[in-house]
């Protein structure tokens, strides 16, 4: 009963400040919340530049990354699942490793990105979101702030 009566104050007090909270880390983590936001408006913006690509480029377009050969839409998917879905769950069920598995999805995220950023034949449309978005990857705040 106690723990209910908590979140609702909680809960009331955020929306008398017209505050939202979307998951628990978020409050412990907040820097690191504005960052997955953020990250997601990025893929967001990388996606919409993918789906201007006609089907066969989109899908012919592959890359090696650690000795796999990954399509352009695996990669752009794989990145957009773990800021959207994987993040948030991991941020929501915090324990002793969540924070470590977020910081090595991304490092293998921004690989990737580095990885088709190089390929030589990526359209140019696609570039500057892509390259906003890895930016982006590269400054992951520090979980000690």
């Amino acid at each position: 009963m106690i723990r209910f009566l908590q979140a609702f104050w909680t809960a009331l007090q955020l929306t008398l400040r017209g505050e939202t909270v979307r998951y628990p880390g978020e409050r412990r983590y907040p820097e690191l919340a504005a960052w997955i936001r953020t990250a997601e408006t990025l893929f967001v913006a990388a996606n919409q530049a993918l789906n201007t690509l006609d089907d066969a480029t989109r899908k012919g377009l592959r890359v090696q990354v650690d000795g796999r050969t990954l399509a352009l839409e695996t990669i752009i998917a794989t990145v957009g699942y773990h800021l959207q879905q994987e993040y948030v769950y991991l941020l929501t069920r915090l324990d002793a490793h969540s924070l470590t598995v977020i910081y090595a999805a991304n490092l293998n995220d921004r690989y990737a990105l580095v990885r088709l950023l190089e390929l030589d034949g990526l359209p140019e449309a696609l570039r500057p979101s892509l390259t906003a978005l890895r930016a982006h990857l590269d400054n992951i705040p520090s979980s000690q702030t």
